[in-house]
């Protein structure tokens, strides 16, 4: 049998110690953990990642994935004094949690309800001790129970479960939609007459019309039923007070004309609104445009307005300042050819 590490040109990286390895370095193990593990060192690793481009790639792989929060803070509690403490108060915490300076713990109150109970024992004889002991003790229950609603048997946490299962009110919900939810008739087949043979159309299937909305459907079409009917009976009738007395027999045609098709009296009064309201858009339009150009009238007046001068620009700061300078290097010029023409007289005297 070879030994474990050899020193000949065989390969200790065998295929199952490349998974363990990639499986540790994936646990948030470094690669020095993981390769003491498997049991080869850490130079070994690397001189097989060299020569292994697969290898290689299936070791960064493992080294980019998410590490596990709880394995780190496990490696550092090993070094660091800190991530031990948090561990503590964190699996721990009636022994090691930062607690209140007037805080307890559990075990205490325990033990201070046992001292008052020992107490009301040793007040008592010794016959009443069974039946004091009993009364007592289930008071100091009952207290530690409201105390300390969380906690076990033998100090554990207790965490209350709820129940998960809820079919009687799951199925509560899909029976109020079904019921709420009807699909209406279609006009056609309200209009037929319906045979025996034939089922009703107003059958309860699911729909995303809501009782409410269909309710308000069916008020809006009673109520442009009615608006069209007082309409075609508005446009029919024509009042006998209106009319001469002769007027059926001098004009029987006309008398007997039928009357006007109230849906071409309402297309004619659905034309003349649109009418009018693309005449206002118009002039809203022309509105709008005169507008704009009289604001580049004030912003160009001489563009629009030859005959007009143009605006004169308001003085920049500092204008009046440079002004000053300009004259006084003006008025020093001056000076100085005055002196030197006086110059020139006296050298020609």
């Amino acid at each position: 049998m070879q030994p474990y590490y050899t020193h000949g040109s065989s390969r200790v990286m065998t295929p199952e110690r490349r998974a363990k390895l990639c499986e540790l370095l994936a646990e948030s193990h470094t690669l020095e953990e993981a390769s003491e593990a498997i049991g080869v060192s850490i130079r070994t690793v690397q001189r097989e990642r060299k020569r292994d481009e697969d290898f290689d790639h299936e070791v960064l792989l493992a080294l980019q994935k998410t590490p596990d929060p709880l394995q780190l803070m496990e490696q550092a509690a090993r070094t660091h004094w800190r991530a031990a403490a948090w561990l503590l108060e964190r699996r721990n915490p009636e022994e090691y949690a930062r607690k209140p300076v007037n805080a307890t713990s559990a075990k205490k109150v325990a033990t201070a309800l046992r001292f008052v109970q020992e107490m009301a024992l040793e007040a008592v004889p010794a016959e009443f001790h069974e039946v004091l002991y009993k009364h007592v003790q289930a008071a100091i229950d009952e207290a530690f129970r409201h105390c300390f609603p969380t906690m076990g048997k033998w100090g554990t946490p207790k965490f209350p479960r709820l129940p998960l299962e809820t079919p009687l009110a799951d199925v509560q919900p899909c029976n109020q939609r079904e019921a709420n939810v009807r699909i209406l008739p279609d006009c056609g087949d309200a209009l037929r007459p319906s045979s025996p043979t034939t089922p009703p159309s107003d059958v309860a299937l699911r729909s995303p019309v809501g009782r409410v909305e269909a309710a308000e459907r069916q008020a809006q079409e009673v109520a442009r039923r009615a608006a069209v009917a007082e309409l075609k009976r508005l446009l029919t009738e024509q009042s006998p007070a209106e009319l001469s007395p002769k007027t059926r027999e001098a004009t029987p045609v006309a008398c007997d004309t039928p009357p006007v098709d109230p849906l071409y009296v309402s297309f004619e009064e659905g034309e003349a609104v649109l009418t009018q309201q693309a005449h206002e858009r118009e002039q809203r339009q022309s509105h709008l445009e005169f507008r704009r150009a009289f604001d580049d009238a004030e912003q160009r007046p001489c563009v629009f307005f030859p005959s007009t001068a143009a605006v004169q620009q308001p003085p920049k700061p500092g204008a009046r300042r440079q002004e000053r300078q300009k004259a006084r290097a003006a008025e020093k010029k001056a000076k100085a050819a005055r002196k030197r023409a006086q110059a020139q007289r006296r050298r020609a005297a």
